[in-house]
């Protein structure tokens, strides 16, 4: 009988050959290349918002029991577009700075960008939810989805403590405002 010494190559774990091929550092650094430039990630977020957009437009819409003329839906969505892709390009966090702003120092980037978005996503429902009570259905109909995808996107932006304070100071306001929620 023969014994398998630890050197053996049949006793090694998966991990272990792994690391001595360097196989795991090759999978680290895969993970911190980018592989998606600036403009086409900002591109696809813009996508999903523009149909965001023309979803909640669609929904409002239909909600006031008006018409859907489809022609001038599509046109809102056609001009929120460009609109939203500048905003993605400019706000939205990419390994790669943009060179339309300035860039700050990387200590106060995680927390600048928080803040920003914080305190959008706090005015952007605060406000939707004014006009939603107060407003007449035309003002709602024409502000409710960009405000919405405003809204929305800067919760998808924070983190969720950051998300959930955003939220819950949307629900203080709408308490101390005496809103209704239906």
């Amino acid at each position: 009988m023969t014994t398998k010494t630890p050197t053996d190559q049949s006793s090694q774990t998966l991990l272990e050959i792994a690391e001595k091929r360097q196989l795991l550092r090759a999978e680290q650094d895969k993970e911190t290349d980018v592989t998606v430039g600036r403009l086409p990630e900002a591109i696809l977020w813009s996508i999903s918002l523009t149909m965001l957009h023309l979803t909640m437009d669609l929904l409002v819409t239909h909600q006031y029991v008006e018409e859907i003329e489809w022609s001038s839906i599509l046109l809102r969505a056609t001009q929120a577009f460009p609109v939203i892709l500048l905003l993605i390009y400019l706000f939205h966090p990419h390994p790669f700075p943009s060179h339309l702003t300035p860039t700050l120092p990387v200590k106060i980037q995680a927390l600048s960008h928080q803040l920003f978005f914080f305190t959008c996503s706090m005015m952007a429902g605060s406000y939707f939810i004014h006009i939603t009570n107060r407003y007449p259905f035309y003002a709602v109909m024409k502000q409710v989805p960009p405000l919405g995808c405003l809204w929305i996107w800067s919760v998808i932006e924070l983190d969720i403590l950051w998300a959930t304070g955003s939220l819950v100071c949307s629900c203080i306001y709408l308490k101390l405002g005496n809103y209704s929620f239906w």
